[in-house]
């Protein structure tokens, strides 16, 4: 007998397929039963990963086809009615927006397209510590005010092979739904002073596993969407596609690592990459 279950633990809810042996001795009489749980959570995950990955890759070529010819059609409108109506600033904020929602789109297309066309890994012997510091050059000039970003990175970590890339835009990600989670604080409370992010590797030898943190103190993870933060379509974010979390966590699972996350008790959220040393 077989059944997939729901176990409820402390750090959420996990995905456990239940099998029930019934034992038999020489003589073919029953000697008792045994039952055989495994855990199935992120087999299930995967599952799902790749059903949206057909669903995201069906979108972007619905959706893709018709938006140039609409913005080039609005453009085509107001050059050649502006100045000739008697609202010519209606017309210019009705194209405008136009224009607007269109990019908004195309960009939204082009998550789709990222996420259903997620390359496979490429892995190369690696130092994570170099990775995540060429992936956080990029805010160097451009944190935004108020909002501090530091590294505390083991000097002792393994190499591990990893697709440079890929780990790139996972760090990449992170920080930048670090920032935005500051910033949405920010604009909810007068007395918010100073947004803080904290990049932190350890090499964790009892378990022979390096792991990274990404540590923010925004708004953390709303209970109502904790359980599915790493589905696709999940977000907080007015234009966000949901598609972020869901492509780190693909990436990691690719490396043969997890992702977890745990709101702090301080305020703001911790997200946690581990990888194997192989």
């Amino acid at each position: 007998i077989s059944r997939n279950l729901v176990v409820h633990k402390k750090e959420g809810p996990i995905q456990v397929s239940a099998t029930l042996l019934l034992l038999q001795n020489s003589e073919g009489h029953s000697a008792g039963m045994v039952c055989v749980y495994n855990n199935i959570t992120e087999i299930q995950r995967l599952q799902r990963a790749r059903a949206w990955r057909e669903v995201a890759r069906r979108i972007a070529h619905e959706i893709k086809n018709p938006l140039t010819p609409i913005q080039l059609s609005a453009e085509r409108i107001h050059r050649k009615y502006a100045g000739e109506v008697s609202d010519d600033v209606a017309l210019q904020q009705s194209t405008q927006t136009i224009i607007n929602e269109v990019q908004h789109l195309k960009r939204m297309v082009s998550e789709f397209s990222n996420f259903a066309k997620i390359p496979e890994s490429n892995p190369q012997m690696s130092n994570l510590n170099q990775i995540i510091n060429e992936a956080l050059q990029l805010y160097h000039e451009n944190m935004p005010a108020r909002i501090s970003l530091t590294t505390e990175l083991s000097e002792t970590l393994p190499q591990l092979p990893l697709d440079g890339e890929q780990i790139r835009r996972v760090v990449i990600n992170l920080v930048d739904n670090a920032i935005s989670s500051i910033e949405k604080k920010g604009a909810l409370s007068r007395i918010f002073r100073q947004g803080q992010i904290i990049v932190r590797t350890r090499h964790v030898s009892d378990l022979n596993i390096i792991s990274m943190d990404v540590e923010d103190n925004g708004t953390g993870i709303a209970p109502e969407i904790s359980d599915d933060l790493f589905e696709p379509y999940t977000t907080t974010k007015e234009h966000g596609t949901g598609l972020g979390l869901t492509i780190v966590s693909q990436t990691i699972s690719d490396h043969n690592g997890f992702t977890r996350f745990r709101n702090l008790d301080t305020g703001g959220v911790c997200f946690t990459i581990e990888l194997p040393v192989t």
